[in-house]
């Protein structure tokens, strides 16, 4: 009966930790993102963001973008 009531606190304890790593654990949408024109399929002679990223600070998301616009200008937003 012992033996049964440690493997139980064991799993219990198991379980906690995966738990916290989980709400831990990174947003996945945190991140930069290059365009890969090769794999797109972008209209020509339409804008296009060459350049995303998603940036985390103090509980908020800052995004920055590097586009292209139609005439061929870069643009940071």
């Amino acid at each position: 009966m012992e033996h049964m009531r440690i493997r139980a606190i064991g799993l219990t304890l198991v379980f906690c930790f995966l738990g916290g790593a989980l709400c831990f654990a990174a947003d996945p949408q945190i991140g930069t993102w290059k365009l890969n024109e090769a794999k797109s399929k972008i209209t020509p002679g339409t804008a296009k963001f060459t350049t995303v990223s998603f940036k985390s600070m103090l509980g908020q998301v800052k995004t920055t973008q590097e586009r292209v616009d139609a005439d061929g200008k870069p643009v940071h937003v």
